[in-house]
């Protein structure tokens, strides 16, 4: 297994600066074919000055994960094996027995590494005495069990369930698999490392743009500490596929993370609240989720944790050599 380094003598690599335009294009593109599948959903409402009725919004949200992440995936595949000759290994998938428990491994890590941060955050919040619950008020405290019985919300967290994983596993196609291995074999793990950090964050424009292009200083301020949490999280996926030799436990937990980020918020939603409908809920916790309207504890430790299993996995195993 030669990933992250590509045999020269095999392998036709892109040069970096045609890698940075290359994932760009990518990503502009896959936007492009997406709008077609989306722009009737939205449209109409839009001229008629009335919001997006929940249901059109969740369809939004789904057909944008898969159409999206499978044309960009589909796009990086093409280009490796069309043009660079790699082949699936090459980008540090393997479909194996030792490549399925990595992928299965990530995605317990993830799902923990979510519930480290919800922890972590909740700790925060009651030491400094925000956020208190109060005991004189019962409906606060009422958990609707009942509305697990709806089969619409299973219905969504399994289709949900399916779109992140296209994601996850397409960013890590993108971002370690293709441009980390390939910039590696010109420049060198540390230059590779960097840069799939940096271009990774690129792929993350909607943080600084939440109100549009109406930026206000404290909403960029906001977005470049998303960005500073993004750029951590990009560090301990490159460290993870380094260690394994394989990006199927960078896919696992990219996937984890965000599917249970959007799943606990939505049953805690579904639970507690007085919205009752899942599709309402399912739109509410994706936008919770993805949305940054201010500096949240929640970023401060994302960046900090993903860091320090960074550091610890480097220290663990280093920078490999090739060969």
């Amino acid at each position: 297994m030669n990933y992250p380094f590509s045999d020269p003598n095999r392998i036709r690599n892109t040069p970096v600066w045609a890698c940075v335009l290359l994932l760009i294009g990518f990503w502009a593109i896959a936007q492009l074919v997406t709008m077609p599948f989306v722009m009737p959903l939205i449209v109409p409402a839009t001229r008629s000055g009335e919001d997006i009725e929940p249901f059109a919004q969740m369809l939004v949200i789904l057909i944008s994960l898969v159409v999206t992440f499978v044309t960009m995936a589909g796009l990086t595949l093409a280009w490796a094996k069309r043009v660079e000759g790699r082949q699936l290994a090459d980008l540090g998938l393997i479909f194996t027995a030792t490549g399925w428990a990595q992928y299965r491994r990530g995605l317990a890590v993830g799902g923990l590494f979510t519930v480290g941060l919800i922890l972590l955050v909740t700790l925060l919040t009651v030491l400094s005495g925000f956020g208190e619950i109060s005991a004189n008020d019962p409906a606060q405290n009422v958990v609707h069990w009942d509305r697990l019985a709806d089969p619409t919300l299973w219905l969504i967290l399994l289709v949900l369930g399916l779109a992140i994983a296209i994601q996850g596993a397409a960013e890590e196609i993108l971002c370690r698999g293709w441009l980390l291995s390939n910039v590696t074999a010109l420049r060198g793990l540390p230059i590779g490392f960097l840069l799939s950090m940096l271009m990774f964050a690129s792929l993350h424009p909607h943080y600084l743009f939440v109100d549009g292009f109406s930026v206000s200083p404290a909403q960029m301020l906001t977005g470049l500490f998303g960005m500073a949490a993004i750029l951590g999280m990009g560090a301990m996926l490159a460290m993870l596929a380094i260690a394994d030799r394989s990006i199927m436990g960078a896919c696992g937990l990219h996937s984890g993370f965000n599917y249970s980020a959007i799943t606990i918020a939505l049953l805690v939603i579904i639970l507690s609240s007085d919205e009752p409908n899942a599709v309402h809920a399912f739109v509410q916790s994706f936008k919770q989720s993805t949305d940054l309207t201010a500096v949240q504890p929640a970023l401060v430790f994302q960046f900090l944790l993903s860091a320090l299993v960074a550091f610890f996995l480097f220290r663990r195993f280093g920078f490999p050599r090739a060969g």
